[in-house]
């Protein structure tokens, strides 16, 4: 969660942290806004991407604003730290890393709207769900300063994410693991 839903409504979102032999890991971090999506609490009712759109409240507005004092592009994280290495730490020769992903839900993870801890619908899911189908749009169609309005549509499927182990709750701020916020680039 990006806040409490109390304050600000239930904002989803999820880092994910992809491991190489011998080598940092690959972060990246997705929401489906800025702003949340109000008071519908099921995990699984939008999609996530790493770049969300710019939201005209006050809050995600001065959220931008201490983070442009980083990045000239604060909704985005970037994804290039994701090609540069294979799963087993070796250099990638020619490395192909998209500009944004979009993490689909799986339409069948559906779950009550209402307020509840959500952390008790991720427990419930089985070992071996897909939770996400995983799309991509390609580098050199998001490289400049703006972004293809249609870029959801224009994404291919990659892949998918499932569970292989169940999920283990942990504390807000965890002391432990940690997820590293690229700063996206302009290429």
């Amino acid at each position: 969660m990006t806040g409490d839903p109390s304050d600000r409504g239930f904002a989803p979102g999820l880092a994910i942290k992809l491991l190489a032999d011998h080598q940092p890991a690959g972060n990246f971090s997705a929401l489906v806004s800025l702003s949340g999506q109000g008071l519908n609490h099921n995990f699984f009712a939008h999609e996530f991407s790493n770049i969300v759109p710019v939201v005209n409240e006050l809050g995600p507005r001065i959220t931008n604003l201490i983070f442009r004092r980083v990045t000239k592009y604060p909704t985005r994280i970037d994804l290039q730290n994701l090609g540069i290495v294979t799963q087993q730490g070796q250099a990638e020769a020619q490395p192909q890393t998209p500009t944004q992903v979009f993490l689909v839900p799986n339409p069948d993870l559906q779950f009550a709207e209402g307020p509840h801890d959500f952390r008790t619908d991720l427990a419930s899911i089985d070992l071996g769900c897909q939770l996400f189908s995983v799309y991509a749009l390609p580098g050199e169609q998001g490289s400049g300063t703006m972004m293809p309005t249609n870029a959801r549509q224009q994404a291919q499927q990659i892949g998918h994410l499932e569970t292989t182990s169940a999920f283990v709750t942990s504390f807000y701020g965890d002391s432990q693991l940690f997820f590293r916020h690229q700063r996206f680039r302009n290429q």
